[in-house]
């Protein structure tokens, strides 16, 4: 919507993370950056779940990293930024600045 009525869409630092978040854990392809990634199945809940990577996955010695992600955070964080989003298109249109 707000590329049709010509402001600005470019996605907020919080707004790429969470998508560079999304695609890691189940974007395709599961290789990213030289590093597959994968959902623990067994940390699954309703509330999140553990993101983990290797850097080689065939590597005798790999470094293992792993991320909690909480999912009720990250929902938060969008549904502010959406918010502020619908905020100042509102008040743009209001003021008939939209270009």
């Amino acid at each position: 919507m707000r590329r049709i009525l010509g402001f600005d869409p470019e996605l907020s630092t919080e707004l790429k993370e969470i998508r560079d978040l999304r695609n890691c854990a189940v974007g395709h392809p599961a290789d990213r950056g030289g590093k597959p990634y994968g959902i623990m199945a067994i940390s699954l809940t309703n509330t999140g779940f553990t993101l983990y990577s290797f850097d080689d996955l065939y590597a005798e010695k790999s470094k293992q990293e792993f991320r909690e992600i909480k999912l009720h955070g990250e929902i938060r964080v969008q549904e502010r930024i959406i918010k502020d989003g619908l905020v100042e298109m509102e008040e743009a249109l209001s003021a008939g600045s939209f270009s």
